[in-house]
């Protein structure tokens, strides 16, 4: 999918070239949050611009009261840059990853394999056959009919 295009203008104003208007700080924060990517370039030189843009987003929420990153994410980002939200991103992902192999490893432990589900199915047909044959055993010995007779001549 490709990023929703801004351009910025000297005069600091942001065109959404796609709604074909001009748009706020608050109003891309809207368009991030449904989940839109945004590039915001500069008009004249064609600098991507999106980074001190989401950057200004992020610092006009925390003006607000609004803190989007918590208090030791950003002391760390100020001492240590980019790299502690790399970290950050990467160490989920491990996390994710690991969650998600488990979870599928779990679930397949659980569910039969497709040989399984053969046998299966035929250990069900081999005990239906059974089960008819006792019944026409039973019936041509012209026994007292017994519960298992019953249940196999009522399935």
């Amino acid at each position: 999918m490709s990023p929703h295009i801004i351009k910025r203008y000297e005069n600091r104003k942001l065109y959404d070239t796609e709604a074909r208007k001009y748009v706020s700080l608050p109003e891309l924060a809207e368009l991030v949050r449904k989940g839109e990517t945004i590039q915001v370039l500069d008009n004249v030189s064609g600098d991507d611009l999106t980074n001190a843009t989401l950057t200004q987003i992020i610092l006009d929420e925390g003006k607000k009261g609004n803190s989007l990153i918590p208090t030791d994410l950003l002391h760390d980002l100020v001492r240590r840059g980019a790299s502690v939200l790399e970290e950050g991103v990467t160490q989920i992902r491990t996390n994710m990853d690991t969650l998600l192999n488990t979870s599928l490893h779990q679930l397949n432990a659980w569910l039969p394999t497709p040989k399984e589900k053969t046998e299966l199915e035929e250990l069900r047909t081999h005990l239906r056959q059974l089960e008819e044959t006792v019944a026409k055993l039973v019936s041509q010995a012209d026994l007292p009919a017994t519960d298992f007779q019953k249940k196999s001549s009522n399935s």
